[in-house]
């Protein structure tokens, strides 16, 4: 008798750790579901970036804009092949803006997103830029007194008198 009323006891103790444990299933589904329906109505926008020989334009600064104040919103590079992903957007009016050095900046026309929407836009050919430095030199010349911690060094060759006028 006493056996049989220990194993009743544990039969209803399983039943309520059963039922507390499909509770806490049941809370953690939904606030994953939750999650899953606001992952899901967030938009994007993708797009190839290549150069005007059809080569693919990687790790070049894409940035999506807000038309409503003009801010940042997303950034980031495209991979190998030129290919972004802008993900995590939401509805509204935005502009594309693509850069890199040598390349001319392209900006795209103002478009519409809509809540949950994967947008394509259409392949970006950037053009070499027309401004380039033909040639660059740097000069350098030594300072006529140097002040070093133990000495002070006075470099008589970077004076003007040196160069003579022989």
């Amino acid at each position: 008798v006493c056996f049989t009323k220990r194993m009743l006891h544990c039969e209803q103790i399983m039943i309520k750790l059963m039922q507390k444990n499909y509770a806490s299933w049941m809370i953690w589904l939904l606030l994953l579901s939750s999650g899953m329906i606001t992952a899901q109505s967030q938009a994007s926008v993708q797009g190839v970036v290549r150069e005007a020989g059809g080569e693919a334009v990687m790790f070049a600064n894409c940035i999506v804009y807000s038309t409503a104040d003009s801010s940042i919103l997303k950034a980031t590079s495209p991979d190998e092949l030129g290919q972004y992903v802008l993900p995590g957007l939401s509805g509204g009016r935005y502009w594309l803006e693509v850069s890199y050095v040598g390349l001319e900046p392209y900006r795209s026309a103002v478009f519409e997103l809509l809540s949950a929407e994967e947008k394509s836009l259409p392949d970006i050919v950037m053009s070499p830029a027309t401004a380039s430095l033909a040639e660059v030199t740097v000069t350098a010349r030594k300072p006529i007194v140097e002040m070093r911690s133990d000495m002070t060094v006075f470099n008589v060759d970077a004076m003007p008198t040196a160069s003579g006028n022989n």
